[in-house]
């Protein structure tokens, strides 16, 4: 996912391990992303007790952007730990994304539910966020606006719950929650600002790497055929760090090979994004630990994390901003615009496919099936 480094003088950012020797509060995930060399540090939103909704964004704006978002759901704690390792990474000797790309971070997204879910009085297990007035929440997953609550020929039925008292409650309303219009703000000015080419959602467990609509029931997306090739490379990467594949394997999934659904893909439909990606750490199942990961695979976890960087860096970088993005922009924009493709759009995916596709092609397979870590 990432090529890292740290582009501007801030405080001191963290020099060892050892942070990753346990799991850390809100608050001490907050002080951690604090001493990293980020550009800038913004509030996006608040959540429904008051708690910020943090971006913190590194590299130069006007480049086009990535964004990582961590701690959706409460209870995936291992997530809340890969996206302080992915910032750490930013400040170290590896400069290639940030020579391309600004790297948007958001390390908790649901403050609420993971402050609960660490509360004595709380529960462990905590999905959602803290929405007032319901038995759980809302799981945020669910509450984006595209296909909110809709199904069609292509589209399963959301398994988002209409009742309150579920953990998989969409919310009385399209994109109702805070932590919800939070991301959708950091996106829009992503996309205002330099163009949104990457978005990763990070979240555990399963061990899979996911590129689909997450409805879909088959691979309807435009970008199918090019997810399919990268996918297995991702999967490939992270299994290599330290053998721990023989244990936790990770598989790569189509929309196909998933047996439940979120509503829609809203990354992808409302910005023409060709890479979306979701990312389910290890491990695979409940009896390797499921939602309680020992403390003692953090490091491990968050390692194949940043072993992305060999497969989704600078080459796939390069060929999103230049093919796909194309691609995807002018498809969707068609589609809310005119309903039908125009010549004039055809024309320029065609033109942009033509040129860039040798390109393309031979960043694909360089893609690196080991690398550092």
């Amino acid at each position: 996912m990432l090529s890292l480094l740290a582009l501007l003088p801030g405080l001191p950012a963290p020099s060892t391990d050892s942070w990753f020797e346990a799991y850390k509060t809100f608050d001490e995930i907050v002080t951690f992303m604090d001493n990293t060399d980020f550009t800038s540090r913004n509030v996006a939103g608040r959540s429904h007790e008051g708690r910020e909704v943090l971006v913190y964004q590194y590299g130069d704006p006007t480049k086009p952007g990535l964004l990582v978002l961590c701690t959706v759901h409460a209870r995936e704690w291992i997530s809340a730990m890969a996206c302080p390792w992915v910032a750490q990474q930013l400040a170290g000797d590896d400069t290639a994304i940030l020579e391309t790309n600004a790297v948007y971070i958001m390390p908790v997204v649901n403050p609420d539910g993971y402050a609960f879910s660490h509360a004595p009085e709380g529960n462990r297990y905590f999905r959602t966020n803290r929405r007032p007035g319901s038995y759980f929440g809302v799981d945020l997953n669910r509450n984006f606006p595209r296909h909110w609550n809709s199904c069609s020929q292509w589209r399963r039925c959301s398994s988002g719950n209409v009742g309150s008292s579920s953990q998989t409650y969409r919310g009385p309303s399209p994109g109702s929650e805070p932590e919800t219009r939070a991301v959708m703000a950091v996106a829009d000015e992503i996309e205002a600002t330099s163009g949104l080419v990457l978005f990763v959602d990070v979240h555990s467990y399963s061990a899979v790497v996911s590129g689909r609509y997450d409805d879909a029931t088959a691979d309807i997306s435009p970008i199918s055929a090019q997810q399919n090739v990268a996918g297995p490379k991702i999967v490939d990467a992270m299994n290599s760090i330290d053998g721990y594949g023989t244990t936790h394997c990770y598989q790569y999934w189509t929309a196909a090979d998933w047996s439940y659904s979120a509503d829609g893909d809203h990354m992808f439909e409302e910005y023409g994004q060709p890479w979306s990606w979701l990312i389910e750490l290890r491990p695979q199942s409940s009896g390797q630990g499921g939602f309680t990961l020992p403390a003692s695979e953090i490091l491990p976890t968050v390692q194949e994390v940043d072993a992305l960087k060999g497969c989704t860096g600078r080459k796939l970088a390069l060929f999103t901003f230049q093919a796909a993005r194309v691609h995807a922009r002018l498809a969707a924009r068609r589609e809310r615009v005119f309903g039908v493709p125009t010549a004039a759009a055809v024309f320029a995916v065609a033109v942009s496919f033509l040129t860039v596709a040798p390109l393309a092609k031979h960043l694909l397979e360089s893609v690196t099936e080991s690398p550092r870590r």
